[in-house]
């Protein structure tokens, strides 16, 4: 069967469309492309800050507790909260540990009882 110009004319259209087709795969791909290159900076710039600084010690997350609720109340289990949202190792018994550390820090007068607790319902607390 030979060719004809209508055949090569028609040849031509479909390899344009073709082209326009790899043309917007190469498009889509290289977007792909860029987005991963930018989680994968992201999360090798997390990963350098978290190799760079170590979590606080459970001592030093119970002061940044303190000093986050500013001259809000807070209890034991307000700085619990906050301790764990800072990635700290947990002792065995932490309420026990924190109440501890507010008993020193109550007697050291940085915070002060606004409320006695009882039964179920626990101290509150207040920096000075």
């Amino acid at each position: 069967m030979p060719l004809t110009l209508s055949d090569i004319v028609l040849l031509r259209k479909k390899l344009a469309i073709d082209r326009q087709l790899i043309e917007k795969r190469e498009h889509a791909l290289d977007t792909v492309e860029k987005m991963l290159r930018e989680d994968q900076s992201i999360d090798q710039a997390t990963l350098e800050d978290t190799e760079r600084s170590p979590p606080p010690s459970f001592a030093q997350a119970m002061r940044n507790a303190i000093e986050h609720f500013g001259k809000q109340e807070f209890s034991v289990t307000d700085i619990e909260e906050l301790v764990r949202k800072q990635g700290v190792p947990m002792p065995k018994y932490p309420r026990i540990r924190i109440s501890m550390w507010l008993k020193e820090m109550l007697d050291k007068k940085v915070i002060e009882r606004t409320r006695k607790g009882k039964g179920s319902t626990p101290h509150r607390y207040r920096k000075n």
